[in-house]
């Protein structure tokens, strides 16, 4: 019987062997069934909360083309860490007659008398353990910046420092153990930030600041981004319009402003604001890039232009 695959991997506590592991394991129930692998469908790094995986829906669609007959996973977590979209999932597979094997889970699509209880039980566990995850997760980075350690990316005008343990610890494989990652202004594009800001405070737009550093040649927040499809190849008003509205640049540190929640129908991430009590705010002299007065003075310029009523 013609039979296909399906791995996943989280980027968390997990590495590319995994996919191979899970393959290898797949493999070994179908030679024991006396099947014939003829896909292997895997995603990479990709949490399994995402609907969206390419090679997930490559998967579901040649299910609904019936080009096998069988369908094996390492476990039903492989599918979906959601319980609502692990059973659209196995309902959907199911109806098209194709058999479900999550190997290590000891589930069967063949068992019409437990399979409904059993698919219910484990997505439930999956989902608390993606949930108690986040919070883990979560709790962690509150203790890190309640110390002052960066959580995001590289914001424009800094660059990352990795601080390191105090007391000299390596790990196995002899690496000093990092601790946490704090900022420091950036010698190269610190500048450019401050001369935005003093740009703006002498009455040029967003857009005429963009247009004056590609004229100049200056290489653009996202210049150094891997990615394939690019609005523009320089400055956009938004970059500009982004800096002069970041409190980072007046020293002030902020985390926790904001949370990641899921659309119920379209699966997308959504960014919704916290209330201003969760903030975790740090005022941090050696990040300040400009003063509270010029801070203010580009703030009162974005609300004048927001309100042009004047009543």
């Amino acid at each position: 019987m013609r039979a296909a695959t399906y791995s996943r991997f989280s980027s968390d506590a997990q590495s590319a062997s995994s996919i191979e592991d899970q393959q290898r394991n797949c493999r070994k129930r179908a030679e024991a069934e006396g099947w014939r692998i003829v896909a292997q469908y895997s995603d990479a790094a990709m949490t399994g909360s995402n609907n969206l995986r390419p090679d997930y829906r490559r998967m579901l669609a040649a299910v609904e083309r019936k080009e096998f007959a069988g369908l094996l996973v390492d476990d039903l977590s492989r599918l979906s860490r959601d319980s609502l979209e692990q059973e659209r999932a196995i309902r959907e597979i199911e109806f098209t007659g194709v058999r479900l094997i999550a190997v290590s889970d000891g589930y069967d699509s063949n068992n019409l008398d437990t399979r409904e209880m059993q698919r219910g039980f484990k997505g439930l566990m999956n989902q608390q353990f993606l949930k108690d995850h986040a919070k883990k997760v979560h709790r962690g980075s509150t203790g890190k910046a309640l110390r002052g350690f960066w959580q995001g990316g590289r914001p424009y005008g800094y660059r990352l420092r990795p601080v390191l343990d105090a007391t000299g610890r390596c790990d196995p494989y002899g690496n000093p153990v990092r601790i946490g990652t704090v900022l420091e202004p950036d010698p190269a594009t610190a500048p450019v930030v401050r001369e935005i800001f003093a740009w703006n405070g002498e009455g040029l737009s967003c857009c005429d600041i963009a247009e004056r550093l590609n004229a100049r040649g200056t290489l653009s927040p996202g210049a150094a981004w891997q990615r394939v499809t690019r609005r523009c190849n320089g400055w956009m008003s938004s970059a500009v319009r982004s800096i002069l509205k970041n409190p980072l640049y007046r020293g002030q540190q902020r985390w926790n402003t904001h949370k990641i929640e899921k659309a119920p129908k379209t699966g997308k991430d959504r960014r919704r604001a916290r209330p201003e009590s969760e903030w975790i705010v740090n005022q941090i002299e050696s990040l300040r890039l400009v003063t509270d007065a010029t801070f203010n003075k580009a703030a009162a310029r974005f609300r004048s232009l927001a309100d042009g009523d004047p009543r």
